[in-house]
């Protein structure tokens, strides 16, 4: 279990991938609005945009590439996709304790480059909706990961200095806008990995 040092006076946490094992139905709904519209969208697209808004991922994709595909609608159907795969999400058991274990200890935030709907039903999912001080999203007026912005704005509404907050986080837009606000981060995916590999082996 990680243990939290004396000097980390805030905790704050991506959603998706770290709070939650669901990065992987990102990834299939992804592919299947781009393949809607004749495109292909990788895995390591998206292991390089995981933080970012909606919007901004379909926006570097056609940077990138050179499409001009309508980010309203690719979102959509990537929307579409995600619901019906969510039911098979899980909980990141050993950082879900951790929020558990802090509560009413440390004030705790959440920062996601997802909608806020969709991270109050992840929220919901990990049984973890009632016990953040604060939640900041894709919906709140910040540019999103790899920009500190959002982490600059966890850190100040839960009163606590950049520098004594402690960041859990999954994608590498995420853990370099953490290093960007001065916070120490966990970079969980060895535990999301060990945990996926405990129910493969279990046939969950």
């Amino acid at each position: 279990m990680i243990q939290i040092s004396p000097g980390i006076k805030g905790l704050i946490f991506d959603c998706d991938g770290t709070l939650i094992d669901n990065m992987h139905l990102h990834l299939l709904s992804w592919q299947k609005a781009f393949r809607d519209k004749g495109c292909e969208f990788t895995k390591e697209f998206l292991d390089n945009s995981s933080g970012m808004t909606l919007d901004e991922t379909v926006a570097l994709y056609n940077e990138i590439n050179g499409t001009s595909l309508d980010s309203n609608e690719i979102v959509e159907l990537k929307d579409l996709a995600f619901d019906e795969l969510v039911k098979d999400a899980k909980p990141v058991e050993e950082i879900c304790s951790i929020v558990i274990n802090n509560f009413k200890k440390l004030p705790m935030a959440v920062v996601s480059g997802s909608r806020r709907s969709k991270v109050d039903h992840s929220l919901e999912i990990t049984q973890l909706i009632d016990l953040f001080d604060v939640v900041l999203t894709a919906d709140d007026p910040f540019p999103g990961k790899p920009d500190s912005a959002l982490f600059l704005e966890a850190a100040k509404r839960l009163g606590v200095e950049p520098e004594k907050c402690l960041v859990f986080e999954d994608g590498l837009s995420g853990i370099i806008g953490a290093k960007k606000a001065g916070m120490k981060i966990i970079d969980v995916n060895e535990i999301v990995e060990k945990q996926r590999k405990k129910y493969s082996e279990l046939g969950l």
